[in-house]
């Protein structure tokens, strides 16, 4: 308790402004997301993904705490990731993680920007098929973007594949219907 005021969790450290820095600089919020979320909290594989989907996201506004934009996750990607990682890394993703904009507009803004052919005639069919999608908060099936499952018919396993479609385009095929996010259990012969 501070001045008679409840704390709950730990407090929310504003970013400093070299966290802020141009809305939608990809090159620096690459480098903020790559430095405070290391490890198990790691949103990208390397630089060139995070250039890949930054590249693909609306620039928005600079301090921006909410909505589907470079500018939101830039926001959360310097020292609030460091403070809370399990947080704060994953609304610095590329997805959102439920923080910055929902989770349906970013995969279906981002499907349609990596995939050539998305499995869906357009982005609001995308949303409306992601919405009645299960995402999974906890447990083995959990996480999105490469924290998630490579099998199952989640948007886990959707946000998964589509980040892996960066570098392997056939991964595609898997987040639609027929691919590997419709089948629950593990395919043979196929890592995880």
């Amino acid at each position: 308790m501070r001045d008679g005021a409840a704390v709950d969790g730990p407090p929310l450290i504003p970013p400093r402004p070299s966290d802020a820095g141009p809305a939608g600089d990809c090159a620096r919020y690459c480098a903020l997301v790559s430095e405070s979320c290391t490890g198990s909290f790691a949103q990208y594989t390397d630089t060139a993904q995070c250039m890949a989907v930054c590249g693909a996201l609306p620039a928005g506004i600079a301090g921006d705490r909410e909505g589907n934009t470079v500018a939101c996750r830039q926001t959360y990607a310097g020292n609030v990731a460091k403070t809370d990682p399990t947080t704060y890394c994953p609304a610095a993703g590329p997805f959102g993680g439920g923080v910055c904009g929902e989770r349906c507009d970013a995969f279906c803004g981002l499907a349609f920007a990596i995939c050539p052919r998305a499995p869906w005639e357009s982005t609001p069919a995308c949303v409306t098929a992601c919405t009645n999608l299960r995402f999974t908060e906890t447990g083995d099936d959990s996480g999105e973007g490469l924290a998630g499952p490579m099998f199952g018919d989640t948007l886990n396993c959707r946000t998964r594949r589509l980040l892996e479609a960066l570098a392997v385009p056939e991964e595609c095929n898997e987040i639609g219907k027929g691919g590997a996010c419709m089948n629950d259990a593990t395919v043979p012969g196929r890592d995880e």
